[in-house]
């Protein structure tokens, strides 16, 4: 294990500890180079519940020995009467068709999706506890000579290392302090949607819809709204997850609240914005109880990912909707890449801003074309491109979307970026 050279290691700093900060944290362990953690909070936690996982991070997990664990834990929610391999099935979700399916959509290794608490305690079981310390709120960072860092907390006390890698999600201070005085390039902004997410009983569900639609991972589709069902946590749960959007705002509205996110929302208000549903997706949420409902952020085009010896990482470099299910699995594709680099023999604290620079130019184009991508699949979902409910181009639509985010060569990226590393070292 290891590719790093003998002599003193390059210090590596991560900044939080949600999926992505995790993932890196593993894939850097099981190569050998050593790292710090630093997490906010007094523990690690994930909020939200149901998270899938494309067939790309899946084939990053494979590289690190964990695909059978998550396998295993995504599988365990699968029951009979749902459609093997499917990744989701389509219905109309205003009873036309009497909501019967008009089609589905494929993954390979099938419907991949636990509670993210689950996936959280994974990564934990390979993450070495001596290289995490919590409650550090990073306040600042700077630049001391020669290479490296020192970055400061706000508990007053302050640590260096050679690289700073921001996996601090979408409201990213490493990315606000890269971004110091051009604040507005950096600005989360509001797509117009919103989601309520609940988790219901399975029990409950079977008795109202029955086995087939419990089990099987279902799209309702309906113009300018959606309802996503598939079930999580060992089946004990169906993740229910009900998105409305406003397209007559405009691309990036704005937001009026200052919070994001409301928890024990009034489930009337849920009702209301779902009124006229068909019967079946009228059932599934009569059994929601107090939902959160989350306005869905994403990022504009970040000119640079990468700044010195700082590189953001996951929804801190590139938040996006969530209508592919790929949002975390992009944060794990960076991981996989970084990982490569941070832990190539020709990485020092001299030549490791040039690594960054390559991750940089191997992931910043791909997945801000993913990020654009997941907005108009959310329209494809809420019937509102040119396709419609056309269902033979919906079906053609969906498919070469997901297939274009789920075909990557992840070996290919990396070779690609140990390769640009390599050559700016000539």
């Amino acid at each position: 294990m290891g590719d790093l050279p003998t002599g003193t290691p390059l210090r590596i700093a991560i900044l939080g500890g949600g999926i992505v900060g995790l993932s890196l944290a593993v894939a850097l362990h099981m190569r050998g180079a050593p790292f710090t953690l630093y997490e906010s909070a007094q523990r690690f936690s994930e909020i939200g519940a149901g998270i899938m996982m494309g067939q790309n991070a899946l084939n990053v997990l494979r590289t690190l020995g964990l695909a059978e664990e998550y396998e295993q834990l995504a599988r365990s929610s699968w029951r009979e009467g749902g459609e093997t391999g499917v990744f989701f099935q389509f219905r109309f979700g205003d009873g036309r068709d009497d909501g019967e399916p008009v089609g589905q959509l494929k993954m390979p290794s099938g419907k991949m999706s636990t509670h993210r608490a689950e996936l959280l305690e994974l990564l934990l079981r390979h993450v070495p506890p001596e290289r995490v310390r919590f409650q550090k709120q990073l306040v600042g960072y700077a630049q001391l000579p020669g290479e490296a860092l020192q970055l400061s907390f706000s508990d007053g006390t302050s640590q260096e290392c050679d690289v700073l890698l921001g996996a601090d999600g979408i409201k990213s201070t490493v990315r606000r302090l890269m971004y110091a005085g051009k604040e507005s390039r950096q600005e989360p902004r509001w797509s117009g949607s919103y989601a309520y997410r609940a988790l219901v009983p399975t029990d409950k569900v079977l008795a109202a819809v029955g086995q087939t639609i419990t089990s099987t991972p279902i799209m309702w589709l309906e113009r300018g709204r959606h309802l996503v069902n598939y079930l999580v946590a060992g089946g004990k749960y169906l993740n229910v997850v009900a998105i409305k959007t406003d397209y007559t705002q405009g691309r990036y509205p704005k937001w009026e609240n200052h919070e994001w996110v409301e928890h024990n929302v009034d489930e009337r208000e849920l009702l209301s914005d779902f009124e006229g549903c068909g019967p079946q997706v009228k059932k599934i949420i009569d059994l929601v109880e107090r939902p959160s409902r989350w306005a869905l952020f994403d990022l504009p085009d970040l000119p640079y990912f990468v700044q010195g010896n700082v590189a953001l990482i996951g929804d801190a470099a590139h938040a996006m909707m969530p209508h592919q299910g790929n949002g975390a699995s992009q944060g794990i594709e960076d991981a996989h890449v970084l990982a490569h680099l941070l832990s190539h023999p020709k990485v020092t604290p001299d030549t490791v801003s040039s690594a960054l620079k390559a991750y940089e130019l191997v992931r910043k184009d791909r997945v801000q074309h993913i990020k654009e991508l997941a907005y108009e699949t959310g329209k494809l979902w809420e019937l509102s491109t040119p396709v419609g409910d056309d269902v033979g181009m919906f079906a053609k639509a969906a498919g070469h979307n997901m297939d274009w985010v789920w075909g990557v060569d992840i070996d290919k990226q990396v070779q690609t970026a140990v390769s640009w590393f390599e050559m700016s070292l000539a």
